[in-house]
């Protein structure tokens, strides 16, 4: 597997040997950043977005336009806010396991439902959804997201309404279809 190093340590003692076989291994999480954000970027034409800086090179993710990562290279926040996305937010959005903020608001090209992945984001904060072209409901997979504090959903086409068990568990809510 190229993704891990195996490597042996050599014991003696007490007139025995023995070997003690360490596997180092690469997170699969990890793995999955850069294939996820550039899944992000294709889904919402990231080539006519108004700022991409790095977006697709081999730098860290860190220095991508509205990507931060945490010291182990995860990324922790996704801030996209006005920067003239369009399309709908693609399943990978999922892959994102140590995401606490998430901002893809003010985008009025964005558009489609919320995709269920978004319950895989355990870390989430804070999601902010805000002033896009979102329709349908709001996925029951967000109820699972127990670190939730703000949902920020105003001003899309959202049908239904939003779960008391959400509500419950966050902050401040709103939800309300733009007339």
């Amino acid at each position: 597997d190229d993704a891990s190093r195996v490597g042996q340590v050599k014991v003696t003692g007490a007139g025995k040997e023995s070997f003690i076989t360490i596997t180092q291994g690469v997170d699969e999480d990890l793995q999955r950043q850069r294939p996820a954000l550039m899944a992000l970027y294709n889904a919402l034409h990231g080539n006519q977005w108004n700022k991409k800086d790095s977006w697709g090179s081999d730098k860290p993710l860190g220095e991508w336009y509205g990507v931060t990562t945490d010291e182990h290279g995860f990324v922790v926040a996704l801030s996209l806010p006005e920067n003239n996305l369009s399309g709908t937010i693609p399943p990978e959005i999922g892959d994102f396991t140590k995401l606490k903020n998430l901002n893809l608001g003010w985008n009025i090209g964005v558009h489609g439902v919320i995709p269920p992945e978004i319950g895989k984001l355990k870390a989430l904060e804070v999601l902010y959804l805000t002033g896009n072209d979102l329709t349908g409901g709001i996925p029951d997979e967000l109820f699972s997201v127990s670190e939730l504090q703000n949902l920020y959903l105003a001003d899309n086409k959202l049908s239904g309404e939003l779960s008391p068990k959400i509500a419950q568990r966050i902050g401040r809510a709103s939800c309300r279809e733009r007339v």
